[in-house]
């Protein structure tokens, strides 16, 4: 017997994946956690397996959901794409969208390319800034959705986890014999934060010597050869080099990025960009 795939089924199906919480996704999609679980239930019926497992870290897809999960997000844009072709909406309007300056290094290209193959004249304001910002525009409804950081705990439901790493340029020479040059994030960034925070528990000494909000100065100082830094990995430049920890210096925890989107903010808008930063997220891990 065939069966039929319901896209809002789909659709709650990526939620969850994204979220990797049933509580999380419910809200998000406007459903009850019941109704939520009913439709991941029907769906698994329906494709004979199990597709999502519960475990330490929250929910996370299977095997064949991770397959499943591919042809769901193509599912969901060429659905939403063919009714905006279908039904000659010229879909406009504008989006405040704020992530950190570094992610926006990295993930904003993809986003964008993303996001106006199905929404080419609608206008996204951006705002790069660190995280505690972020949240302080958002909770005063000076944003509609934000990419944010904090750091990682065991059951947390997130995105995804990216690693911090130390950074430096080629020729930086590293002694632990002296205060080691920093350059940080004038607002305290959660990545310059948990550098700050590790050497002190350590007590290896080290010296602010470099302040600055801007990415792009943030690596020209990098490049110097003198202070070095701590950086989310997938955003260190190729020419950068990652300091391992044979030199010494002390592991950095991990960083859960979450995309806020509040219910009373959702819409085909804000719903697609949200789709697309989800997607560039989960396609850096792949080769």
């Amino acid at each position: 017997m065939r069966h039929n795939l319901d896209i809002d089924i789909v659709r709650s199906f990526c939620a969850v994946v994204d979220y990797g919480s049933f509580s999380v996704a419910a809200e998000y999609i406007g459903r009850t956690q019941s109704a939520l679980s009913m439709q991941i239930q029907k769906l698994e019926k329906i494709t004979g397996c199990s597709l999502l497992i519960r475990n330490g870290r929250g929910v996370m897809p299977t095997a064949k959901g991770q397959r499943f999960i591919v042809y769901a997000r193509n599912l969901l844009q060429m659905h939403d794409r063919a009714l905006l072709d279908v039904t000659d909406q010229d879909i406009t309007g504008e989006v405040s969208f704020g992530c950190p300056d570094d992610f926006g290094l990295f993930i904003l290209p993809n986003v964008l390319k993303l996001y106006a193959q199905t929404h080419p004249k609608v206008r996204l304001n951006i705002t790069c800034a660190p995280s505690p910002r972020l949240l302080e525009l958002y909770k005063n409804n000076q944003l509609d959705m934000i990419l944010c950081s904090y750091d990682y705990e065991k059951h947390m439901a997130c995105l995804k986890k990216e690693k911090l790493v130390w950074v430096a340029a080629p020729d930086f020479q590293l002694s632990l014999d002296q205060p080691i040059p920093l350059v940080i994030s004038e607002s305290s960034g959660r990545d310059h934060e948990a550098a700050i925070r590790v050497l002190s528990q350590k007590n290896i000494s080290y010296q602010i010597q470099y302040m600055t909000e801007n990415t792009c100065a943030l690596l020209g100082i990098i490049r110097s050869g003198l202070a070095m830094a701590a950086m989310v990995s997938s955003a260190v430049p190729e020419d950068l080099r990652v300091l391992t920890l044979e030199s010494g210096l002390p592991p950095l925890p991990q960083l859960a990025l979450s995309c806020h989107h509040a219910s009373n903010k959702t819409g085909v808008l804000t719903d697609v960009l949200y789709a697309c930063v989800a997607q560039t997220l989960q396609n850096l891990d792949k080769p």
